[in-house]
């Protein structure tokens, strides 16, 4: 595998982890807001509502992943374009539609394995 290719996943793929875990974060706060707002006049164990944003939260960043991979896109763009990368890379000769390309077809597969991992969780 060629290096460039290899240093553009290793970006894209952090921008998108980092953009994934924000949003994990983001919505399980969110959620347990909502969990310890319905509980708050019922007694029950402090772990429930814990549990229930736990439960919860897949199904919602599964349901935001369109939105994740645009925002990771976005990210990672920005990083380059901050760092004057893409002019190094249009320098050595490669374009902006390879640089697309590649990340297109990075975020296929991981749209493939999250759906098959998503659908392999609904069947069992």
């Amino acid at each position: 595998m060629k290096t460039y290719i290899k240093f553009l996943s290793k970006i894209f793929l952090n921008s998108f982890l980092n953009i994934f875990l924000i949003s994990f974060c983001l919505i399980f706060i969110l959620n347990l807001l909502t969990e310890l707002d319905f509980f708050k006049n019922i007694n029950v164990s402090n772990y429930f509502p814990i549990y229930l944003s736990l439960l919860n939260t897949p199904s919602l960043i599964f349901e935001m992943f369109p939105f994740i991979f645009l925002i990771a896109t976005q990210l990672f763009f920005h990083d380059l374009s901050n760092n004057n990368q893409i002019n190094t890379f249009k320098y050595s000769g490669l374009k902006n539609s390879k640089i697309v390309f590649i990340i297109n077809i990075l975020t296929m597969f991981l749209g493939v394995i999250i759906i098959f991992h998503q659908t392999e969780k609904v069947f069992i």
